[in-house]
């Protein structure tokens, strides 16, 4: 959850350096007849628009996690992550510990290992000295709660058009 709020932080400054340099070039060119009001929800660039839809896919994702972790059991939990991991990956395989997977979900390495072990007997992960290898990316998504999919569209629906906003 550090992590996370580090993260947000960091955007929340970069939002902010975004806003001033934007009011930077607008009080040299300013449109006519403008307020500070309107300035500032109109005249925001790509920077500030990429860094807003950043923003609102993580929080989703942090309350999501929120709500995941308190609710859905550790295999539910894991699978989430893992798809969500894998999703920013180029190859189907993670390389973390159970420590570091533990840190990242709030749960002590035990579960994580209890988790895996769950997984690993069901065929879907293969896991070996700190490497995940998802082998049926389809049954752990079917395996993972309805949480993946929450994030996964509101990040889709967000970053993507992100994206091509910024090139």
């Amino acid at each position: 959850m550090r992590n996370i709020a580090a993260a947000l932080a960091a955007i929340l400054v970069l939002m902010t350096a975004a806003v001033r340099l934007q009011r930077i070039r607008d009080d040299r060119y300013p449109p006519p007849e403008t307020t500070e009001e309107t300035l500032y929800l109109t005249s925001g660039g790509a920077l500030q628009r990429l860094l807003l839809m950043f923003a609102s896919a993580l929080i989703t994702q942090m309350v999501q996690t929120a709500a995941c972790n308190r609710h859905h059991p550790v295999h539910q939990q894991l699978c989430r992550w893992m798809l969500l991991s894998l999703d920013r990956l180029p190859s189907n395989q993670i390389r973390m510990n159970e420590k570091l997977i533990g840190n990242m979900l709030g749960l002590t390495p035990e579960n994580v290992t209890k988790a895996t072990s769950v997984l690993q007997k069901a065929g879907l992960i293969r896991y070996d000295a700190g490497e995940i290898t998802v082998l049926d990316r389809r049954a752990v998504e079917k395996r993972s709660c309805e949480c993946y999919a929450v994030v996964k569209r509101e990040s889709d629906r967000l970053l993507p058009r992100s994206v091509e906003m910024a090139q």
